[in-house]
């Protein structure tokens, strides 16, 4: 009988670099969806690839290696990771248990991150265009998505959780101790991260001027939060006119040790796995990583902490109707083999 396995790759186990050479990107993505039918044993599956994590949910039969299925991806990739860095998940129990605190931030650099939900529903919407999603794969995302609207209609977890884009609005307010009116910030992309750190930097009242290689994204992220956009092709000659840069830009090396001085550089933040801010020497600038502001995630709020037992609950519930699906359909299956 088939079953779920899931293959994951996160920063649990993995440093940044190592991370950013197992990413897909959509193209990618779309392309290893096209050659699924090749792989031995692999039936339908799911591939979420974000900042923190890369992971495979997958239909498989006996047939299956995981083994072979990661070396497979490593070449695609031209990597070398090692095995142990992966983490393999092959029991109905443990993937239906896994998939549901992946999707509400349990496994997050953030605790409830509300971003995690939003990108495993992205992932499962290009695999069902793509028409991969198996009847099994089905009800497993189903019982994922159900599982998060009962912690966010019945616990506290998602009660102001927070996203890494936060911790870099906390991480800039410590670093420049003045009014936020008074520290301008530029911002390098405008997808889904750089939106979510808009709406913490407004917010806080931060004036952010965004440029981004395609100007109509920049100029609609610009507009939604009545900020200033400057070309990307200008604003590699504007650097010391901001006190803090971010990055949120697929793009390697955009900023680079070559271009800035230490001494006068700003404040700069890479959210991204690409290194966009890529320095020789990053221990002469105030620069952040992703993995350095993840360090700083905490469960401050006493109300969400206290909604980690009860979520946990809720997700045991849910994995045992699953798994109570899952045997009878197998049960099925055997006695129309028989007859």
């Amino acid at each position: 009988m088939n079953t779920i396995t899931i293959l994951s790759l996160s920063y649990k186990h993995a440093v940044l670099d190592v991370r950013a050479a197992f990413q897909f990107n959509e193209e990618e993505r779309k392309q290893w969806y096209t050659d699924l039918h090749t792989i031995p044993g692999l039936k339908g599956g799911v591939v979420l690839s974000t900042c923190n994590r890369t992971e495979f949910y997958l239909e498989t039969s006996a047939e299956f290696s995981p083994k072979e299925f990661i070396h497979g991806m490593q070449v695609r990739k031209g990597t070398n990771i090692p095995w142990h860095l992966f983490e393999v998940i092959t029991t109905p129990h443990d993937s239906a248990r896994y998939s549901m605190e992946v999707a509400n931030g349990l496994h997050s650099m953030v605790m409830g991150d509300k971003q995690i939900i939003a990108q495993v529903k992205t992932a499962y919407r290009e695999s069902m265009e793509a028409g991969k999603i198996t009847t099994l794969l089905e009800r497993l995302f189903q019982t994922v998505f159900r599982s998060y609207k009962r912690i966010h209609n019945e616990t506290s977890l998602h009660t102001g959780s927070t996203s890494i884009s936060f911790i870099a609005v906390r991480k800039i307010r410590k670093v420049i101790q003045r009014p936020a009116e008074y520290v301008s910030i530029l911002l390098i992309g405008a997808g889904e991260i750089a939106a979510d750190f808009m709406k913490y930097a407004t917010a806080k009242g931060y004036p952010v001027t965004i440029t981004n290689r395609t100007a109509e994204r920049a100029h609609a992220l610009a507009t939604r939060f009545h900020c200033n956009t400057i070309p990307f092709d200008r604003f590699q000659e504007n650097l010391y006119a901001f006190d803090v840069v971010v990055s949120c830009a697929s793009l390697k090396g955009i900023i680079t040790g070559d271009q800035l001085q230490p001494e006068q550089a700003p404040v700069l933040i890479d959210l991204t796995t690409y290194k966009s801010i890529d320095l020789q020497q990053p221990e002469d600038y105030t620069f952040f990583s992703l993995d350095d502001l993840g360090k700083e995630r905490d469960l401050h709020d006493t109300l969400q902490a206290q909604a980690v037992a009860p979520a946990r609950q809720i997700i045991e519930e849910e994995k045992a109707v699953f798994v109570q699906w899952l045997a009878s359909r197998h049960k099925t299956r055997s006695v129309l083999q028989t007859v």
